[in-house]
């Protein structure tokens, strides 16, 4: 099941906030690039992946994934064992 999905674009981006005196535990993330095939590679796409706690801002210090690459008409699963 689904906890959250997104559309996300070329900005930051949350997907999932965790309400107060709830855990969930983030098994898989999945990511794809649906733009159209192009021989030149302009639209392979790359992303960052943050796990951050509501009081605390954007950093290194929770950065999961930093510049991964997805090709164009490409996924990445991501296999996590994170609890929040």
């Amino acid at each position: 099941m689904a906890i959250a999905q997104a559309a996300i674009g070329n900005t930051d981006t949350t997907v999932l906030t965790v309400p107060p005196q709830t855990q969930y535990a983030i098994t898989t993330v999945m990511v794809c690039n649906h733009a159209g095939y192009d021989a030149a590679g302009t639209n392979d796409s790359s992303f960052d992946l943050h796990f951050v706690k509501n009081t605390e801002p954007k950093s290194n210090t929770n950065m999961v994934v930093k510049e991964m690459p997805v090709q164009v008409e490409r996924h990445l699963l991501l296999i996590l064992k994170k609890l929040f």
